[in-house]
Protein backbone atom coordinates (compact mmCIF):
# COMPACT_ATOMS: atom_id res chain seq x y z
CA UNK A 1 0.00 0.00 0.00
CA UNK A 2 1.22 3.63 -0.92
CA UNK A 3 0.42 6.91 -0.16
CA UNK A 4 0.87 9.45 -2.50
CA UNK A 5 0.92 12.31 -0.20
CA UNK A 6 2.36 16.02 -0.71
CA UNK A 7 3.97 17.62 2.39
CA UNK A 8 3.16 20.87 2.02
CA UNK A 9 2.52 21.43 5.78
CA UNK A 10 3.54 20.53 8.96
CA UNK A 11 0.21 18.60 9.64
CA UNK A 12 0.35 16.64 6.41
CA UNK A 13 3.99 15.58 7.08
CA UNK A 14 3.00 14.62 10.13
CA UNK A 15 0.38 12.52 8.92
CA UNK A 16 2.42 11.12 6.15
CA UNK A 17 4.95 9.84 8.73
CA UNK A 18 2.03 8.26 10.46
CA UNK A 19 0.54 6.55 7.56
CA UNK A 20 4.17 5.25 7.47
CA UNK A 21 4.25 4.28 11.42
CA UNK A 22 1.02 2.29 10.69
CA UNK A 23 2.11 0.51 7.31
CA UNK A 24 5.28 -0.91 9.11
CA UNK A 25 3.43 -1.86 12.32
CA UNK A 26 1.07 -3.57 9.71
CA UNK A 27 4.21 -5.22 8.19
CA UNK A 28 6.21 -6.71 11.10
CA UNK A 29 2.93 -8.21 12.94
CA UNK A 30 2.25 -9.41 9.28
CA UNK A 31 5.48 -11.32 8.99
CA UNK A 32 5.48 -12.34 12.56
CA UNK A 33 2.10 -14.46 11.46
CA UNK A 34 -0.54 -12.07 12.50
CA UNK A 35 -1.85 -12.13 9.12
CA UNK A 36 -3.33 -16.11 10.36
CA UNK A 37 -4.64 -14.28 13.41
CA UNK A 38 -6.25 -11.47 11.61
CA UNK A 39 -10.02 -12.52 10.19
CA UNK A 40 -10.41 -15.38 12.80
CA UNK A 41 -13.80 -15.26 14.33
CA UNK A 42 -13.84 -13.15 17.63
CA UNK A 43 -12.41 -14.95 20.76
CA UNK A 44 -15.88 -16.11 22.51
CA UNK A 45 -14.91 -16.43 26.25
CA UNK A 46 -18.29 -18.50 27.21
CA UNK A 47 -16.07 -21.45 24.67
CA UNK A 48 -13.42 -21.17 27.39
CA UNK A 49 -15.80 -21.32 30.51
CA UNK A 50 -17.43 -24.93 30.51
CA UNK A 51 -18.21 -27.57 33.03
CA UNK A 52 -18.48 -31.28 32.64
CA UNK A 53 -21.44 -32.88 33.56
CA UNK A 54 -20.69 -33.23 37.37
CA UNK A 55 -20.27 -29.59 37.18
CA UNK A 56 -16.53 -29.27 37.52
CA UNK A 57 -14.90 -26.90 35.28
CA UNK A 58 -13.15 -27.63 32.35
CA UNK A 59 -9.56 -26.30 32.32
CA UNK A 60 -8.37 -24.92 28.45
CA UNK A 61 -4.77 -24.63 27.52
CA UNK A 62 -3.42 -22.68 24.59
CA UNK A 63 -0.68 -23.81 22.73
CA UNK A 64 1.11 -20.60 22.27
CA UNK A 65 5.08 -21.87 21.40
CA UNK A 66 4.56 -19.90 17.92
CA UNK A 67 3.05 -16.90 19.54
CA UNK A 68 5.93 -16.88 22.24
CA UNK A 69 8.06 -16.10 19.15
CA UNK A 70 6.02 -13.37 17.99
CA UNK A 71 5.89 -10.24 20.31
CA UNK A 72 3.79 -8.35 18.22
CA UNK A 73 1.09 -10.61 17.16
CA UNK A 74 1.40 -11.63 20.59
CA UNK A 75 0.61 -8.30 22.09
CA UNK A 76 -2.45 -7.73 19.69
CA UNK A 77 -4.11 -11.24 20.74
CA UNK A 78 -3.96 -10.09 24.24
CA UNK A 79 -5.78 -6.73 23.36
CA UNK A 80 -8.75 -9.01 21.03
CA UNK A 81 -8.84 -10.83 24.46
CA UNK A 82 -9.32 -8.58 26.54
CA UNK A 83 -11.96 -6.69 24.28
Amino acid sequence: MEAAVSCNSASQRSFAASIGAIQRAVLEIEQQGGDKFFGEPMLNIDDLLQTDRQGRGIVNVLAAEELIRSPKVKAVMRIKMAL
